[in-house]
Protein backbone atom coordinates (compact mmCIF):
# COMPACT_ATOMS: atom_id res chain seq x y z
CA UNK A 1 0.00 0.00 0.00
CA UNK A 2 1.52 3.35 -1.00
CA UNK A 3 2.28 5.78 1.79
CA UNK A 4 1.74 9.26 0.34
CA UNK A 5 3.75 12.11 1.73
CA UNK A 6 4.97 15.48 0.52
CA UNK A 7 8.64 15.44 -0.43
CA UNK A 8 11.06 18.15 -1.47
CA UNK A 9 12.36 16.93 -4.81
CA UNK A 10 15.71 18.72 -4.60
CA UNK A 11 16.64 16.80 -1.43
CA UNK A 12 15.77 13.44 -2.98
CA UNK A 13 17.65 14.21 -6.20
CA UNK A 14 20.68 15.51 -4.31
CA UNK A 15 20.89 12.21 -2.42
CA UNK A 16 20.61 10.17 -5.63
CA UNK A 17 23.27 12.27 -7.35
CA UNK A 18 25.66 11.63 -4.45
CA UNK A 19 25.12 7.87 -4.65
CA UNK A 20 25.71 7.72 -8.40
CA UNK A 21 28.59 10.20 -8.55
CA UNK A 22 30.75 7.86 -6.49
CA UNK A 23 29.84 4.73 -8.44
CA UNK A 24 30.42 6.40 -11.82
CA UNK A 25 33.99 7.59 -11.16
CA UNK A 26 35.53 4.51 -12.76
CA UNK A 27 33.66 5.20 -16.01
CA UNK A 28 34.59 8.88 -15.96
CA UNK A 29 30.94 9.92 -15.83
CA UNK A 30 29.80 13.18 -14.33
CA UNK A 31 26.29 14.27 -13.45
CA UNK A 32 24.69 17.68 -13.66
CA UNK A 33 21.63 18.40 -11.55
CA UNK A 34 19.39 21.09 -13.05
CA UNK A 35 16.68 22.34 -10.68
CA UNK A 36 14.54 25.48 -10.63
CA UNK A 37 15.23 28.15 -8.01
CA UNK A 38 11.86 27.63 -6.34
CA UNK A 39 11.56 24.36 -4.39
CA UNK A 40 9.48 21.63 -6.02
CA UNK A 41 7.17 19.73 -3.72
CA UNK A 42 5.52 16.48 -4.70
CA UNK A 43 2.99 14.27 -2.97
CA UNK A 44 4.10 10.71 -3.62
CA UNK A 45 5.20 7.45 -2.08
CA UNK A 46 8.79 8.35 -1.20
CA UNK A 47 10.11 4.77 -1.40
CA UNK A 48 8.63 4.23 -4.87
CA UNK A 49 9.92 7.61 -6.03
CA UNK A 50 13.43 6.72 -4.82
CA UNK A 51 13.38 3.28 -6.50
CA UNK A 52 12.19 4.66 -9.84
CA UNK A 53 14.73 7.49 -9.96
CA UNK A 54 17.51 5.20 -8.74
CA UNK A 55 16.79 2.77 -11.57
CA UNK A 56 16.62 5.56 -14.18
CA UNK A 57 19.99 6.90 -13.07
CA UNK A 58 21.44 3.41 -12.82
CA UNK A 59 20.42 2.71 -16.44
CA UNK A 60 21.70 6.12 -17.59
CA UNK A 61 25.11 5.28 -16.15
CA UNK A 62 25.08 1.72 -17.45
CA UNK A 63 24.40 2.78 -21.05
CA UNK A 64 26.35 6.06 -21.11
CA UNK A 65 29.49 6.45 -23.18
CA UNK A 66 32.72 6.71 -21.18
CA UNK A 67 33.71 10.19 -19.97
CA UNK A 68 30.36 11.85 -20.64
CA UNK A 69 27.93 13.90 -18.58
CA UNK A 70 24.49 12.76 -17.47
CA UNK A 71 21.88 15.46 -16.87
CA UNK A 72 19.17 15.08 -14.25
CA UNK A 73 16.58 17.83 -14.58
CA UNK A 74 13.35 18.64 -12.75
CA UNK A 75 10.95 21.35 -13.94
CA UNK A 76 7.47 22.54 -13.09
CA UNK A 77 5.12 22.65 -16.08
CA UNK A 78 1.71 23.95 -15.06
CA UNK A 79 0.65 21.61 -12.27
CA UNK A 80 2.99 18.81 -13.29
CA UNK A 81 6.56 18.12 -12.28
CA UNK A 82 8.67 16.72 -15.11
CA UNK A 83 11.86 14.83 -14.30
CA UNK A 84 14.21 13.90 -17.12
CA UNK A 85 17.46 11.96 -17.31
CA UNK A 86 19.63 12.54 -20.37
CA UNK A 87 22.80 10.69 -21.33
CA UNK A 88 24.99 10.13 -24.37
CA UNK A 89 25.33 6.49 -25.26
CA UNK A 90 23.55 3.44 -26.60
CA UNK A 91 20.10 4.21 -27.97
CA UNK A 92 16.93 2.17 -28.20
CA UNK A 93 16.13 1.18 -31.76
CA UNK A 94 12.65 2.03 -33.09
CA UNK A 95 11.92 -1.72 -33.30
CA UNK A 96 12.80 -2.24 -29.62
CA UNK A 97 11.10 0.94 -28.38
CA UNK A 98 7.64 -0.62 -28.54
CA UNK A 99 8.76 -3.27 -26.05
CA UNK A 100 10.57 -1.16 -23.43
CA UNK A 101 8.00 -1.88 -20.71
CA UNK A 102 7.92 -5.64 -21.27
CA UNK A 103 9.56 -7.56 -18.42
CA UNK A 104 12.67 -9.59 -19.15
CA UNK A 105 13.06 -8.15 -22.64
CA UNK A 106 16.24 -6.42 -23.72
CA UNK A 107 17.21 -4.67 -26.91
CA UNK A 108 19.52 -6.32 -29.40
CA UNK A 109 22.16 -3.59 -29.09
CA UNK A 110 22.71 -4.12 -25.36
CA UNK A 111 23.10 -7.85 -25.71
CA UNK A 112 25.54 -7.34 -28.60
CA UNK A 113 27.59 -5.04 -26.36
CA UNK A 114 27.55 -7.56 -23.48
CA UNK A 115 25.90 -5.12 -21.07
CA UNK A 116 24.63 -7.14 -18.13
CA UNK A 117 21.02 -6.99 -17.04
CA UNK A 118 17.77 -8.87 -16.72
CA UNK A 119 15.47 -6.57 -18.68
CA UNK A 120 13.62 -5.39 -15.56
CA UNK A 121 15.06 -1.81 -15.47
Amino acid sequence: MPHLQTIKISSKLDDLVQIHTESWLEKGLTITLDLPKNPLLLQTDADSFDRILYELLNNAGKYADLDTNIILQATQQSEQIVISVTNIGATISPEDATYIFDKFRRGHGVTDQAIKGTGLG
